[in-house]
């Protein structure tokens, strides 16, 4: 990925920081107020999570279209379970791509709204918000949005685990990005 000194990793490290000061916040703000149930919670409870695992890109710019290329997704999210089916958060997801030999990282930031049914089991999640491109010469910002399936697993009483299949897309002024993905996610939830 980007070494530390550039932009795009430094502004990934202050939304980490943010996320987990703003989750801190929630948690003292719940605390008491949540209580496990079997597999159900009750909320309202802020979680912080993190994700990783496998993605593709197709890229198009200036009426040239790449073919797909493999690449590696992370993603951190954070953010408010409001009932026992809606949760209400954000979400930096980033995907580093090799287009020949230049690495291009492609991220996506804003607000996310996830449906469960229950606690545990079903998840379906969509996510709207800001997109960028950068490369070694070049960045570009335009919207990105995705939608995203999947199961939840318990596996404590503050902890679960989701397997998600998913994609993401990017529109840019000069073209746009397509971003299928495979991650695995785990959450921690506030007491």
């Amino acid at each position: 990925m980007a070494s530390t000194g550039k932009p795009g990793l430094r502004a990934a490290r202050s939304v980490a920081r943010s996320a987990a000061a703003a989750c801190a916040a929630l948690s003292a703000a719940t605390a008491g107020h949540a209580e496990t149930v079997g597999d159900s919670r009750q909320v309202p409870e802020a979680y912080l999570g993190g994700s990783a695992g496998l993605s593709a890109a197709r890229i198009q710019q200036h009426g040239t279209q790449e073919h797909w290329r493999p690449g590696i997704a992370y993603e951190l999210s954070f953010g408010w379970q409001a009932s026992e089916s809606w949760a209400l958060g954000g979400q930096l997801s980033s995907v580093l791509v090799s287009i020949d030999i230049e690495p291009v990282e492609l991220y996506t930031l804003g607000p996310r709204l996830d449906y469960s049914p229950e606690f545990v089991g079903p998840i379906a999640s969509a996510t709207l918000g800001l997109a960028l491109t950068r490369t070694e010469t070049d960045e570009r910002a335009g919207i990105g949005g995705g939608l995203r399936a999947g199961h939840r697993f318990r596996l404590g009483s503050y902890l679960t685990i989701a397997g998600y299949g998913g994609a993401l897309a990017h529109w840019y002024p000069d073209g746009w990005a397509a971003l299928p993905f495979g991650i695995v996610e785990l959450r921690l939830h506030g007491p």
